[in-house]
């Protein structure tokens, strides 16, 4: 009876593993995990974020201030500025208005003015700065 127990508790677990793939997670895209979200032995739900994932293509999201006397395309070219040398780069989309920024890019004390986010392409032959590096576009 033991045994019969055992086998039974082996191919469920077997089964546990097959079904959760051995723990291994398959990620829509090709990237650098960012920031691990969910602990080893945390409980989530189905569909609560466990990581960040950084695809591998590489872009600036800009929030420019909107009612200003320039104008933006798309396909403009841009100069992008990370501290250490300018880039060229081109206008690939331009977003809706934003009405706040991220906490991150907000300044404090001032008030909230309107903003236009754009997504920025650097040019093919340009190895881009680090992910997640403050840059300013001009």
């Amino acid at each position: 009876m033991l045994t019969g127990a055992t086998s039974q508790a082996d191919r469920a677990l077997s089964d546990l593993l097959d079904a959760f793939d051995r723990g291994r997670l398959n990620a829509p895209i090709t990237g650098t995990v960012s920031a691990v979200l969910a602990n080893r032995g945390a409980v989530v739900r189905a569909g609560d974020p466990l990581l960040e994932l950084v695809g591998d293509h590489r872009f600036v999201a800009a929030w420019i201030p909107v009612g200003r006397w320039y104008q933006l395309e798309v396909g403009q070219p841009v100069t992008i500025d990370a501290g250490n040398g300018k880039l060229p780069g081109k206008i690939s989309r331009i977003g809706t208005v934003a009405s706040a920024l991220p906490r991150e890019f907000q300044k404090a004390f001032t008030p909230t003015e309107r903003l236009q986010l754009i997504w920025i392409e650097f040019d093919k032959n340009v190895t881009p700065p680090p992910y997640f590096t403050k840059v300013t576009v001009s």
